[in-house]
């Protein structure tokens, strides 16, 4: 699979969550830096290249859980847009 130069490194959501991309390989880790979640992701580079909205296939999605285990917060879409990483969680 073909990844891009354009979204490898570290991206900022804010004030929240902090992103590390390499290649097919995501990070997500929390203001305090705890990582929260390591998963495989999957894009078509191509049209990422090419400045086209593109979504991020997670692999998993689930940024916490309670103390049962249930699912607290997820991220519901993560897309990269001219230059641009959007963040929807939930």
């Amino acid at each position: 699979m073909k990844y891009s130069e354009k979204l490898n490194g570290y991206w900022e959501e804010g004030y929240h969550y902090y992103l590390e991309f390499r290649d097919d390989k995501l990070t997500v880790r929390n203001y305090s830096r705890k990582i929260c979640l390591e998963t495989s992701v999957s894009y078509v580079a191509d049209s990422l290249e090419e400045g086209k909205r593109t979504v991020i296939k997670l692999e998993n999605n689930i940024l916490s859980k309670d103390y049962e285990g249930n699912m607290m917060s997820e991220i519901k879409e993560l897309a990269y847009e001219d230059g641009r990483l959007g963040f929807l969680y939930y």
